[in-house]
């Protein structure tokens, strides 16, 4: 981390350093962060999970195991939480390749490849400062046009 911190911090000058500490988190957090597998019940198309974001840049995972074709669509509500009004959750999905993306508050999509797919839930940073998030994960999972 050391070398990596000075390294970016001499290549990209002052402000670097905060940008370097940052993707070095995020790289962590990907690797590091076990993820709760969600079972959809027998011929249910829809599960609800509790979750909580403890401190900022705390991050929740999720896996499930899907099929190409199918509609997946994953929200994240607000329950309660400490710190400002209104904090920002950001929903992404990640395919079994590594690809992906993510919106705020959720994200709905036909999904590409079949396997686990990870739902990674995290606080945006750059627009709230909330602690303390207790949320509620709400995924369906149908096929398309269905």
């Amino acid at each position: 981390m050391k070398g990596f911190e000075r390294l970016k911090f001499e290549e990209e000058g002052p402000g670097a350093l905060d940008g370097a500490r940052s993707m070095a988190d995020e790289q962590y957090a990907r690797i590091v962060i076990p993820a709760t597998r969600i079972n959809f019940a027998d011929k249910s198309t829809k599960v609800v999970v509790k979750g909580k974001i403890t401190a900022m840049g705390d991050t929740v995972k999720y896996v499930v195991k899907a099929k190409a074709g199918y509609l997946l669509t994953v929200s994240a509500g607000l329950d309660k939480w400490t710190g400002e009004d209104g904090p920002v959750l950001v929903v992404a999905v990640g395919l079994p390749d590594g690809g992906g993306g993510g919106e705020p508050g959720g994200v709905s999509d036909v999904l590409t490849q079949d396997g686990d797919h990870e739902i990674t839930v995290y606080q945006n940073r750059a627009r709230s400062q909330a602690e303390n998030i207790e949320f509620t994960l709400t995924a369906t999972l149908a096929p398309k046009g269905t």
